[in-house]
């Protein structure tokens, strides 16, 4: 079910794979405040991503799912969000810092998104909401590592190896079997909503992308 969702939405991550910033770091020529801006903003996103997955925790209905939702809120909290820390220690910055600072425009629209879905909807819409930017970080970060394989030993290893390490994937793989569990007996009509949900998701990332 939700590779479905993933082949409509592969073209708007090639353009990710494909953005100014993305280019930029391959190269190594990324500007220092640019990379701090993206620092910067994916780590106020991460904030309310995480709530979103917290809506979700709230509504699930059986002990199994609510501790599967916890998990991943602890994995992503020790694993994207501790990166993120370390890197923002190069510019004297720290979780509390970041705090204090104001969301993009971009990024306001997209934790709006977000938070909307998480509020008013049920658990299949919120997983069609979140689960772009999860699987779409291994599916970018995948080609960045393999066009230029040296971004693994370099500055932005950290980064990258948080996307394309085999735990990860493993994330991925058992978010998909989750969602497929729950997604399986939705109507023709709610299919179609999740689908829209998904494909709006993937765009927000390639505007979030874009607009570094």
């Amino acid at each position: 079910m939700i590779s479905q969702f993933i082949n409509e939405s592969t073209d708007i991550w090639n353009k990710c794979v494909n953005s100014k910033f993305l280019i930029q770091m391959q190269k190594n020529n990324l500007e220092k405040e640019i990379f701090l801006k993206y620092l910067i903003q994916d780590s106020l996103y991460l904030r309310d991503y995480l709530k979103t997955y917290s809506y979700g925790f709230i509504k699930c209905k059986s002990w199994e799912d609510m501790n599967f939702f916890a998990s991943s809120i602890n994995y992503i909290n020790s694993t994207e969000n501790s990166t993120r820390i370390d890197y923002l220690k190069d510019f004297n910055l720290s979780d509390n810092d970041i705090d204090k600072m104001q969301k993009s425009k971009e990024c306001k629209k997209y934790t709006r998104f977000l938070l909307s879905i998480g509020k008013n909807e049920d658990i299949s819409s919120i997983l069609a909401a979140v689960l772009p930017c999860m699987i779409s970080y291994n599916y970018v970060f995948d080609k960045v590592s393999k066009q230029t394989p040296n971004i693994l030993s370099g500055y932005y290893a950290p980064l990258v190896n948080d996307y394309v390490n085999d735990k990860y994937r493993r994330v991925i793989k058992l978010w998909t079997h989750f969602a497929d569990r729950i997604l399986q007996n939705v109507s023709r009509e709610k299919l179609l909503k999740l689908k829209d949900i998904f494909y709006r998701a993937s765009i927000h990332e390639l505007l979030f992308w874009e607009q570094l």
